[in-house]
């Protein structure tokens, strides 16, 4: 029995970048080694039926729960209540957010060990690297963190919850702890539930290299040779499936023209741009390569992301 398992949680609404990072995740994770999940929200059955052919074809396991689980929650919340939806066979869990794309092997971190102390390992998010030039720098960031009740460094950072490594048993408690949190303390959780996750699972949290979760504007900053990474996360809009928008190129947007080409029944889950918009991302997407040029890579900041990188793990 697999007791490993690539997960993806999704609605109708994202359904179509999901089904790409998950074929992805098939592609770069031996079937002996792990299973990959999809787990899809407010599907009608005939829905469904599409995206389990489709995932069939691939070798893709589709779940399709009762939204009740999650509680009168949605499906941005849905991560933590992974030990819920997951069927108890699994025991470690890759979590990916579906706006990744994934270029490298995951068999190797998916059977990392992680040790007694740590239920889970996550990516530092950008936000950490952004107060090590201290507090007076980034008072609303100091602010916020100290809402949490924590304290980011580099060996035990704010994390980002776009990507997780989780021992799923654990992850339970962690995750009713975390919606309690949000629960009670909403105007505390100001990115919802990666708030809650830092809040209930900082001190369990192992933190591993970006390579496992890279945001995509590290490209302005010089840091992708060093750090090599086998999983890009686009964390704003635009994404990769909109077009070909600095940072990326054609290498990101290609796999949906060639999805949607293999899969003509996917196309009415994706929209198109106009072309004003397509002309004034463009336009945003050139002004922040410039801007994130000079206060990312010319900056105490880029070695920043190193330092933290090279405190990771693995």
């Amino acid at each position: 029995m697999i007791e490993r398992c690539a997960c993806f949680l999704t609605d109708l609404g994202y359904i179509f970048p999901t089904v790409l990072a998950a074929i992805q995740a098939r592609k770069f994770l031996d079937r002996e080694i792990a299973d990959v999940v999809i787990i899809l929200f407010d599907s009608p059955p005939e829905k469904t039926e599409l995206i389990e052919k489709i995932c069939a074809q691939n070798h893709i396991i589709l779940l399709n729960p009762a939204k009740e689980i999650l509680e009168g929650y949605g499906v941005l919340h849905a991560r933590l209540f992974l030990a819920d939806l997951l069927p108890g066979q699994y025991q470690r869990v890759f979590y990916m957010d579906a706006d990744i794309q994934i270029t490298g092997s995951l068999n190797a971190l998916i059977q990392t060990e992680l040790p007694a102390d740590c239920d889970f390992a996550a990516v530092p998010d950008p936000m950490a690297i952004e107060l090590y030039e201290g507090p007076s720098a980034h008072p609303k960031i100091q602010a916020y963190f100290d809402g949490l009740g924590i304290k980011s460094s580099p060996d035990r950072p704010y994390f980002n919850s776009g990507t997780l490594l989780i021992n799923l048993p654990a992850w339970a408690t962690i995750g009713r702890d975390a919606i309690k949190f949000q629960t009670t303390m909403p105007a505390k959780c100001v990115f919802h539930d990666q708030s809650a996750a830092n809040f209930a699972g900082h001190s369990k949290m192992m933190p591993m290299s970006f390579r496992w979760n890279f945001p995509i504007f590290f490209r302005n900053c010089g840091v992708e040779r060093p750090i090599g990474p086998s999983v890009y996360h686009f964390m704003s809009k635009p994404k990769p499936w909109d077009g070909v928008f600095p940072p990326w190129n054609h290498d990101f947007f290609d796999p949906y023209v060639k999805l949607r080409a293999k899969y003509p029944e996917l196309q009415g889950f994706s929209k198109s741009f106009s072309l004003s918009a397509r002309a004034k991302y463009l336009g945003q997407q050139y002004y922040k390569r410039v801007i994130e040029t000079v206060t990312w890579r010319y900056s105490g900041r880029r070695p920043a992301i190193l330092e933290f990188n090279a405190a990771t793990k693995f």
